[in-house]
């Protein structure tokens, strides 16, 4: 059996087996992430992808190389999906190597009213604390030097971002990876051609 603890493919797909055997997420959050491993890693190395060490692997690099070996073979938005899910299912695996907890999924529960609802299963946060209600996040409180960003939504919803006028670059890096945890990882069966074997699942 593969150790989870493996930074390479094959790890990252225990440690999505290790989230659904332990009831961190349904097999409908996780399934996209593997099949996005599998198609990924298997078009770009060929034989023996499971085992590419991905250590000093340049994520950007690699991905745009996927690109090119897939294009004629799947539709741009399905390589852009794939693209997504492999960020968030190597930065989740990061997250449980560096410690040792994995991310936070949103869970499907009760029936919400059509205002309410997300778009389906997707990771909230990766080490998130949920603020008391009414209670403002804590890069709101206070300085004279934040600037509010109303942002509108693709589902209608309008969000305010609250930040300082200037960032540095490290900062910024970690603000878009932990976006990036907030995107709606649940399957496109519009946009994932049925040969690909992708679980269609609300």
């Amino acid at each position: 059996m593969v150790d989870l603890n493996s930074k390479t493919p094959a790890g990252t797909l225990a440690y999505c087996e290790y989230l659904m055997s332990k009831g961190y997420a349904t097999s409908a959050q996780v399934n996209p992430w593997r099949t996005a491993i599998q198609k990924v890693f298997e078009t770009v190395e060929g034989e023996g992808w499971e085992s590419l060490d991905l250590t000093s692997m340049n994520l950007d690099e690699y991905l745009s190389r996927f690109q090119t070996l897939a294009g004629a073979q799947y539709k741009a938005e399905s390589i852009t999906a794939y693209k997504r899910r492999i960020r968030n299912a190597l930065d989740a695996h990061e997250h449980y190597l560096s410690t040792g907890r994995p991310p936070t999924f949103r869970q499907g529960g009760k029936r919400r009213p059509p205002e309410e609802v997300g778009g389906g299963s997707q990771v909230v946060s990766i080490d998130a604390k949920a603020n008391p209600a009414g209670a403002p996040p804590a890069a709101s409180r206070g300085g004279s030097s934040m600037t509010e960003f109303p942002y509108p939504l693709g589902d209608g919803r309008m969000v305010t971002l609250k930040l300082p006028s200037r960032l540095k670059s490290d900062d910024v890096t970690r603000l878009c990876a932990f976006i990036r945890t907030l995107q709606d990882d649940s399957p496109e069966p519009r946009q994932i051609p049925e040969q690909t074997g992708e679980a269609l699942a609300a």
